[in-house]
């Protein structure tokens, strides 16, 4: 009986055709980041890098420009960002790039808008310098009213002179001042993290009244009646409202002269912006 011819065995699957595919793939990809990589412009590139080591980047770019600064910096080959916040600044006519604009006018806006505090510092100073409100011009007269800011803490201090508030020996208000205070306690009310001080001030000439034993006594009453205007009559929380009374400790001109006394008579408002409180639940 014959033998049946044997099959030959079928020749195995190159199955390492399948890995040698895959790395093949993988170098491609890797000499593709390569050849994008060598299109970077070196220095922004090393600058991006740096900042994005540092911290997450605020990148200012002008819309109009087509993002152009971002391309730039970028080039033309495929990178992966990190997490990237961009702030759009708008560019107004004739400031974006290829506009005309200069190297100093790269980012139109140098100053921000002004904030409110800024609105209101600035109302105070014209509504008190142009209104006619300033009975006598300037820093050092007596009977004026004086408005100053004070840019390290943010601060406006305005001194009411000598017979401005009140007459002479006495601590109540004068009518013809509450629009001025009113005009000031509107402004307070814009701003509720606004600390208010109310301080009073007076000569060194002995006093003695029924009401006012002395000039501490005086100086504390003006500053209280003023302090409490504003809550009363305007509503401002008296937690926000302190006042003080300090009789001749802090003059600002020379007792010993007509002159001198009446620039120490004076009461101040400070208005501090102050962090607001965890609760204003004081009641």
């Amino acid at each position: 009986m014959a033998k049946k011819p044997k099959k030959k065995p079928e020749k195995a699957q190159a199955a390492w055709l399948t890995s040698y595919a895959d790395f093949i793939t993988a170098m491609f990809g890797f000499f593709v980041i390569l050849f994008a990589l060598s299109e970077v412009d070196e220095a922004a590139f090393a600058e991006f890098a740096a900042a994005a080591a540092r911290r997450p980047v605020i990148a200012p770019v002008t819309v109009g420009g087509a993002g152009q600064g971002i391309s730039t910096m970028m080039g033309n080959g495929l990178i992966q960002l990190p997490d990237l916040s961009i702030a759009l600044v708008d560019s107004p006519p004739g400031r974006g790039p290829g506009e005309g604009g200069s190297g100093s006018d790269r980012y139109p806006y140098e100053h921000p808008p002004p904030t409110e505090w800024e609105l209101t510092i600035q109302a105070l100073l014209t509504y008190f310098g142009e209104e006619g409100a300033v009975a006598s011009g300037e820093i050092g007269v007596p009977g004026g009213i004086i408005i100053e800011f004070i840019e390290e803490t943010d601060t406006i201090l305005i001194t009411f002179g000598d017979g401005m508030l009140f007459h002479s020996g006495s601590a109540a208000i004068l009518p013809q001042t509450f629009e001025m205070l009113d005009y000031i306690a509107g402004h307070i009310a814009l701003h509720p993290n606004l600390a208010v001080s109310v301080i009073g001030h007076t000569d060194n000439v002995p006093m003695r009244s029924v009401q006012f034993p002395n000039n501490y006594a005086l100086s504390f009453g003006r500053a209280m009646n003023v302090g409490l205007y504003l809550i009363e009559e305007h509503g401002i929380p008296y937690y926000r409202v302190s006042f003080t009374g300090h009789g001749e400790r802090f003059p600002v001109g020379d007792n010993n002269t007509s002159e001198g006394r009446a620039l120490n008579r004076r009461v101040e408002i400070e208005l501090v912006p102050m962090p607001l409180p965890a609760t204003t639940d004081f009641d």
